[in-house]
């Protein structure tokens, strides 16, 4: 017995994932263009340390949120499969403790509530 419930929340969860990384991507080339002071005309960039160590930080940050956003959605999608549902379930609730994204971690949580409703199932075979 597959979870649809928990397959839409942690979709839901992979799909949130991924739009954060996409809005560090943009704060991190709105902070690159303000801290080089947005001039077309201007020559090469030159930034503070810090400043670059931040950016950089930030965009490492926010492609890490792309990726374990993509990992969840094809967890998720395991979820979804009547013969995954355990693999698809632990893998969401990693990541989803990873990303402190409650819609993954409630969406395992239902996972794991439908693979205890099918396990006497498979014992009985």
């Amino acid at each position: 017995m597959k979870s649809a419930t928990g397959f839409i929340l942690s979709l839901v969860g992979g799909i949130f994932d991924i739009l954060l990384g996409f809005i560090g991507i943009l704060i991190a080339i709105l902070l690159i263009l303000v801290i080089s002071g947005f001039d077309i005309g201007a020559g090469p960039v030159e930034m503070a340390d810090l400043s670059t160590t931040v950016v950089l930080i930030f965009i490492g940050v926010s492609l890490w949120f792309i990726v374990v956003g993509i990992m969840t959605i094809i967890f998720s999608v395991k979820i979804n499969n009547t013969e995954n549902v355990k693999s698809g379930a632990i893998g969401c609730a990693i990541f989803g403790i990873i990303t402190l994204n409650i819609l993954t971690i409630i969406g395992s949580i239902f996972a794991f509530y439908a693979l205890r409703e099918i396990a006497p199932q498979v014992q009985n075979i």
